[in-house]
């Protein structure tokens, strides 16, 4: 049988990847479907993957990746700021990777006939280009809840549009409300659930803060912004919580040690790249981050995004005209300075109780309390293919299986 390509658009969109990989090769692993699949991180170094590399490997392979760019934002800022990062990232790939890109999928093009892609429109235009493969597309760049007016394609774009319509099979959205402003624009959408993380918030009093310093190239501007703001806190707030920093799986693991020495309070912890396994018990989650603080929002726990001047991600205009749009009642914006972070940090967590029923009240209108989004959309993507294929529905066994 032909391969299935994967192709995930981003940081977040790994993680986001990531989760359903891993429901999809065990669903694969259930009903017995041999089909190797081949990743294809576009902007990080694939990391994130590295679990189902050694869970599966005989079957899941890195197909390639660029060179690592931990600028991305390349719709972030202002329009100057958008602009140079774009031509950039273009000079980049134009320099080397479009070419090593261009190369194998020519190579690969015979061994695949499924693509799921996870992201923007970049992936559908990679098969668009390169491909013409069936494919699965899983919209995480734009949502209705970013819209501020009733413009058709405001937020998404007529480019954008037209790929999802013409050249993917079905198009699984991030909740309900985009799914219906999809099919209005003639896109097979659907909403089967919130990719994310398939756990509930566990029962009980919780008290650990996770602070995330982002993957981009600036996390360590961004740690000593975070290591001031607990600075600021007084000593009743750092009593009765404890701090957590969680840093990106792709970030160099040799200076994190280094950083958390000269950590302001004296009993803060690390790890890396467990954040989903953390989440569940933690009472708040702080830090420069997307994708991270919206897994948060769908498990009904507040977040606080600061952001600084200049920063790649976390700027005002990714504040302002996207994360305050797309988190709501479940997101406070941090302040620009670690002072004003301090005071709204120290004032968020005296009124957690409260700031805790907005987000879970958010959560449930946003994402209608569907958990097995991961579930479903791999579920769905197994019977297209089956169907496609000519794979009995029935079939059991498998001739391969998890390590």
């Amino acid at each position: 049988m032909s391969g299935l390509l994967v192709i995930s658009n981003g940081y977040g969109e790994d993680s986001f990847t990531s989760i359903l990989l891993d429901r999809l090769m065990d669903i694969m692993d259930e009903k017995g479907i041999n089909l190797p699949v081949f990743l294809l991180p576009i902007v990080g170094d694939g990391k994130a993957f590295a679990p189902l590399l050694s869970a599966y490997p005989d079957s899941v392979s890195l197909l390639f990746h660029p060179s690592q760019r931990q600028y991305g934002g390349l719709y972030l800022g202002s329009f100057g700021e958008r602009t140079g990062r774009m031509a950039r990232e273009f000079w980049n790939w134009g320099k080397k990777d479009l070419r090593v890109l261009a190369r194998t999928l020519r190579g690969i093009r015979p061994r695949i006939r499924y693509q799921i892609s996870v992201g923007d429109a970049i992936p559908p235009l990679i098969n668009t280009l390169f491909l013409r493969k069936t494919h699965f597309m899983v919209a995480m760049a734009h949502t209705s809840l970013l819209k501020k007016s009733n413009r058709p394609y405001e937020r998404l774009g007529p480019l954008t549009a037209y790929l999802y319509r013409t050249f993917c099979q079905r198009v699984y959205t991030r909740d309900s409300q985009t799914a219906r402003w999809f099919q209005s624009l003639g896109i097979p959408a659907t909403y089967l659930g919130f990719l994310g993380p398939n756990i509930k918030p566990s029962p009980g009093t919780k008290n650990t803060v996770l602070l995330l310093p982002g993957s981009r190239q600036d996390w360590k501007e961004n740690f000593y912004f975070l290591n001031e703001v607990l600075a600021s806190l007084s000593g009743d707030t750092v009593s009765r919580f404890h701090f957590h920093y969680v840093f990106s799986p792709g970030l160099p693991s040799p200076e994190i040690p280094v950083l958390i020495s000269q950590a302001s309070l004296p009993n803060v912890t690390w790890s890396q790249g467990d954040y989903l396994k953390l989440l569940s018990d933690s009472a708040m989650v702080v830090g420069f981050a997307g994708s991270a603080l919206e897994q948060a929002a769908f498990l009904g726990i507040p977040s606080i995004g600061p952001f600084r001047p200049g920063a790649i991600q976390a700027n005002p205009d990714f504040m302002f005209n996207r994360q305050t749009l797309l988190l709501r009642e479940a997101f406070l914006c941090g302040g620009n300075s670690p002072m004003e972070g301090g005071i709204i940090l120290a004032d968020a967590l005296s009124r957690l109780p409260e700031l805790r029923a907005r987000a879970e009240r958010f959560s449930l209108t946003t994402w209608e309390g569907l958990h097995n989004g991961s579930e479903n959309i791999a579920r769905d993507i197994i019977s297209a293919i089956q169907e496609d294929s000519g794979i009995p529905q029935s079939e059991s066994s498998s001739s391969w299986s998890k390590a």
